[in-house]
């Protein structure tokens, strides 16, 4: 099929092939073979075959299906079985096979990281999305989280949550280190 400038209509037309990388979500840049006519009369550029849009669909497509299987096996090393994500998701069995497969969808892509990010989450849907148990799991998160980035100041700490049907009381406790005296005091001088 012969390919004519849009601006002209003119067949003289010089190609030019670059590779470009396209950055993905959890998983390394895909690559395309992007290519680039331009009119020899008056010198207008683009994809004038239109055939890019398809090479990048290509590409990320594939990048998709490495990356269904990358982040399946990232939740897999947290010591998550496939079984267990199914049944606490009440997915139809085999669904996951299925999106290791190549049988994914943008939600369920979705899905997948957000389990990644958060594993707790498929302890809170194994309970039936209770709120109090949401409401746990989430402050133990958040005090594993605080304590992780701050280990270096703090000796010891505790949180506890109780709840009922009218209140929530949240207790937190944190023992914080010192390597310095908390003041140093100056010696006064005699006059």
């Amino acid at each position: 099929m012969n390919t004519y400038c849009p601006a002209c209509g003119s067949a003289e037309l010089k190609s030019e092939i670059k590779r470009i990388a396209v950055p993905v979500v959890y998983g390394d840049p895909v690559e395309y073979e992007e290519r680039i006519d331009q009119c020899l009369l008056c010198g207008e550029r683009g994809d004038f075959a239109g055939g890019n849009d398809a090479r990048i669909e290509e590409a990320l497509a594939g990048a998709k299906k490495h990356f269904v299987k990358f982040i399946l096996e990232r939740i897999s090393n947290c010591g998550i079985k496939v079984a267990y994500l199914e049944r606490a998701l009440d997915l139809p069995p085999r669904t996951v096979s299925r999106w290791k497969n190549g049988e994914s969808s943008a939600a369920s892509i979705a899905l997948l990281r957000t389990i990644s990010m958060f594993p707790w989450i498929l302890e809170v849907a194994d309970s039936g999305f209770d709120q109090n148990t949401a409401d746990m799991i989430l402050i133990n998160q958040a005090n594993k989280i605080w304590f992780s980035r701050y280990k270096h100041l703090v000796s010891h700490s505790s949180v506890d949550l109780v709840l009922d049907s009218d209140n929530a009381n949240f207790h937190a406790f944190f023992q914080v280190q010192r390597s310095e005296p908390r003041f140093q005091y100056m010696p006064v001088e005699d006059q």
